[in-house]
């Protein structure tokens, strides 16, 4: 019987469903690796051979076994065993005691642990670089003399729409209108701030650039081309008229006496 015919009959033919026992040769029993739990198979070692024994009707053994070279399947009836397709029962001597588990016999192979390389890997530089999705602003920084040139022509609505932040003669705009300044640097994102037109480099995912930056939830990280600068969140106010003229007062009067 060949091989594809008795794979064929393991779905049909009722004599499948009375073999409960196989004989094969010791290195194949590999392929009941996946039925190693079933407790209720039992195997006995017969020098270079091993019997297998398993309950009628288990056909998931059956169709393990098949297609290893040289199998040959049984069945038990009236106290007689009898090969598959055999009407006369065979005087081989199967099982003479009850075997021992598959899981006796089937375990992993002994493995020795190996270390971790000592050598580690170069750093990786969090840097810009160009290119990535169009993205809207949602950031400017700018010169505040140039800022204070649009506040006093700005509204009072148009001012509170913005929170800002000094540093040095530079302001950092957050806010969901930003004013148009021609000189103005625009920056993408919410809590990672990145040049408009460019991308973080590693693109890595956004919590993971600002624990690199070790930022924490209140504070803003803000990338470009010379590195990163991190924000407190706190430092934002509402943007005024007064703000800016105070601020534009104290930048002059730094300049003049360094």
């Amino acid at each position: 019987m060949s091989l594809t015919s008795r794979r064929a009959d393991v779905g049909v033919h009722r004599s499948w469903q009375a073999v409960c026992a196989a004989r094969l040769s010791a290195p194949f029993l590999h392929v009941l690796a996946p039925v190693r739990d079933r407790h209720d198979a039992r195997v006995q070692m017969d020098g270079d051979a091993a019997w297998v024994h398993w309950p009628a009707g288990k056909l998931e053994f059956v169709r393990r076994l098949l297609p290893v070279a040289g199998v040959e399947f049984y069945s038990h009836r009236q106290g007689r065993w009898f090969r598959f397709g055999s009407r006369l029962p065979t005087a081989e001597g199967l099982l003479t005691d009850d075997g021992v588990p598959l899981t006796r016999v089937l375990t992993p192979a002994r493995f020795a642990p190996t270390p971790p390389p000592l050598h580690t890997s170069a750093p990786v530089v969090l840097c810009i670089a160009r290119g990535g999705e169009p993205q809207p602003t949602t950031a400017l920084v700018c010169q505040i003399t140039d800022l204070l040139k649009w506040g006093e022509a700005a509204t009072t609505a148009e001012l509170s729409a913005v929170r800002a932040a000094r540093c040095g003669s530079q302001a950092i705009l957050i806010g969901a209108k930003l004013p148009a300044i021609r000189s103005a640097a625009g920056y993408w994102g919410d809590d990672l701030l990145i040049p408009v037109g460019f991308r973080a480099e590693p693109d890595l995912p956004r919590a993971a650039l600002r624990a690199a930056c070790a930022a924490t939830d209140d504070e803003l990280v803000l990338l470009h081309e010379n590195g990163a600068n991190v924000i407190r969140g706190a430092v934002f106010e509402p943007l005024t008229r007064a703000g800016l003229r105070l601020a534009c007062q104290k930048l002059s009067s730094a300049t003049e006496n360094p």
